[in-house]
């Protein structure tokens, strides 16, 4: 075993890759800057005597299936040795799911049949373009993990993340430019037919721009309710190993800042730090060594401040607390159910895949 001693004052990152099966990825060539090196046998790097502040990583590896590249920013303490959570890294799928592309004449859908609801479009003549200027030949899709993405989790609460696969070591631009792949993913947020949804697409194409999810545009519920169609003349630009994936969130979720707790009201009541009309209700109070306080309270723009679900069976924008939510289920009956923050499945029980939450 080699014991490397960082010197104090230094200013290092460190991190490892593995398999989402959890084996090591070893001979991932990790860069900022002009300061490089490489993963070992078991997926461990260390960069040393880089910037601080806000760095972008480039990363460029193989497997045994195929090669990857791609880039994240990572914000870095300066004179400490910074440990940046596992990158995880999806191996492409076996030959069989991939779909020959051919859309000469003909807008094509490619679809996974593994994953139901989730698909990308290639527009009538659009070439995707290596990054080695080699065209691609085949396509596929798939459904990520959500707790080993690799990335960062999209910025608002979303049910699922999908990615377009070719089976070759790197992604590529679309030909002729300013075309858009449109894509949808299947309604696992609960939205009713017609509703608006947001689609962000990660974006971390090697052309050195900031490594992040940016908002697309919007998406609309199907007719039926079970799929996210992305909107006319919004969807994919581009592709690396992760560039291009794509996550529909609900719209307006997490983007307007919850009255602090005791803050000041006006007639009506109006919250005086946000400007919404705010309004609370105390339904039922039980007094005794355990209280039990049943509390309804409304919120216009976001109910539940960034936790996953909008379908409230007491009128859209309210919420019983944060802790129960009154609920009509598929037998027309009422039940209380626990709101669950995506991440926090393994300890508060499964997402449902209707509203995203735990009973």
């Amino acid at each position: 075993m080699t014991l490397q001693v960082q010197g104090g004052g230094t200013t290092s990152v460190s991190g490892q890759f593995l398999l989402t099966d959890g084996t090591p990825v070893p001979n991932v060539q990790v860069r900022i800057g002009a300061t490089q090196t490489q993963t070992d046998a078991a997926g461990n790097f260390l960069l040393t005597n880089v910037g601080s502040g806000v760095q972008q990583l480039a990363i460029s590896g193989a497997v045994a299936q195929g090669g990857f590249g791609y880039a994240v920013d990572e914000t870095l303490v300066a004179g400490q040795a910074n440990i940046l959570p596992i990158f995880w890294v999806t191996p492409p799928p076996p030959p069989e799911a991939f779909t020959p592309i051919s859309n000469a004449t003909a807008p094509q859908v490619i679809a996974n049949p593994t994953f139901p609801g989730a698909s990308i479009t290639l527009p009538t003549g659009v070439t995707i373009i290596g990054w080695d200027n080699v065209p691609k030949t085949q396509l596929t899709i798939q459904k990520l993990d959500l707790d080993r993405l690799g990335i960062p989790l999209p910025p608002k609460p979303t049910s699922s993340v999908y990615q377009a696969m070719f089976g070759t070591p790197m992604g590529g631009y679309l030909s002729p430019a300013g075309s858009v792949l449109p894509v949808t993913t299947p309604n696992d947020l609960g939205l009713l037919p017609g509703q608006q949804a947001e689609l962000w697409v990660y974006d971390a194409a090697p052309t050195g721009e900031p490594a992040a999810w940016k908002l697309a545009g919007l998406a609309t519920v199907s007719a039926d309710g079970t799929k996210i169609v992305s909107n006319p003349g919004v969807g994919v630009t581009r592709f690396c190993h992760k560039c291009g994936a794509w996550s529909c969130t609900p719209v307006g979720t997490g983007t307007t800042p919850n009255p602090p707790p005791g803050g000041d009201t006006g007639n009506d009541p109006v919250d005086l730090y946000t400007g919404l009309f705010i309004e609370g209700k105390t339904d039922l109070a039980l007094p005794g060594r355990l209280p039990l306080t049943l509390r309804r309270s409304y919120h216009p723009v976001d109910a539940f401040n960034g936790v996953s679900g909008l379908q409230l069976s007491l009128g859209l924008g309210w919420v019983l607390s944060v802790r129960a939510v009154a609920q009509i289920g598929a037998d027309a009956g009422w039940k209380l159910a626990r709101p669950i923050r995506h991440g926090m499945k393994r300890r508060l029980g499964e997402r449902t895949a209707a509203t995203g939450w735990a009973t």
